[in-house]
């Protein structure tokens, strides 16, 4: 079997799909973890127009998915709408992330070696 970022033909019908105004979600059943366009998969399956589950159950996608498309609003809204968190079902991507360039990441590093050695 072929990984979906290798699969021409699976992605072409995908990007047919979205195309033609379906919105598609791509979740995960683990546990843990999130589905996010970072990886060659996420990326060729977002530039097919699947837009990345995150953290959503398929449960929880399936709901938002059905209400939002429910609401009446156009695909790109409801793709939109989807990656937004709005009643805790997704956590928010931007606010989990460390950054370099801000300091953030090695302060906690530090913050941690240093809990770690009082104990």
């Amino acid at each position: 079997a072929r990984a979906p970022d290798r699969d021409a033909d699976f992605l072409d019908a995908l990007r047919e799909a979205s195309s033609r105004g379906l919105v598609i979600v791509n979740v995960t059943q683990c546990s843990a973890g999130s589905v996010e366009p970072a990886y060659a998969t996420g990326q060729s399956l977002a530039a097919a127009g699947v837009v990345a589950g995150g953290d959503m159950t398929p449960e929880a996608a399936l709901v938002k998915l059905g209400w939002l498309l429910g609401c009446g609003l156009a695909p790109e809204e409801v793709r939109r709408m989807m990656g937004t968190d709005l009643r805790g079902e997704v956590t928010n991507r931007q606010a989990q992330r460390f950054s370099l360039s801000d300091g953030g990441f090695l302060r906690r590093v530090f913050s941690a070696a240093s809990l770690e050695s009082v104990a």
